[in-house]
């Protein structure tokens, strides 16, 4: 809890986001200014972003990502593919072992 006793936990997808928007912007050598600049989305909101305070509309991620020369998913938690849930679930989560074959 915060000191004003409200929930102070920030939701993971938030973190993830402001994390890496921090280290590409800081990869480019831009200041918060500078991204606003490139992207068109004011500072204020990417201050807010960068400290995982707000959750940014898609269309603002895109502009940001866009201008960061990265994918708009690349700001995001990398989450196992439909194809590779489907997967392990076939195989009913078997652990492969040294020979090759499945732990059980």
């Amino acid at each position: 809890m915060s000191d004003d006793g409200t929930e102070a936990s920030t939701p993971f997808v938030l973190v993830t986001i402001a994390e890496r928007l921090v280290a590409c912007r800081k990869a480019r050598g831009w200041t918060q200014q500078d991204l606003a600049d490139r992207s068109g989305v004011h500072r204020v909101s990417i201050l807010k972003a960068e400290a995982g305070r707000i959750d940014l509309r898609a269309t603002s991620l895109q502009r940001l990502a866009t201008a960061l020369g990265v994918d708009v998913g690349d700001l995001f938690p990398r989450l196992p593919s439909l194809d590779e849930a489907a997967d392990r679930g076939r195989r009913g989560h078997a652990t492969p072992t040294a020979s090759g074959g499945a732990a059980t």
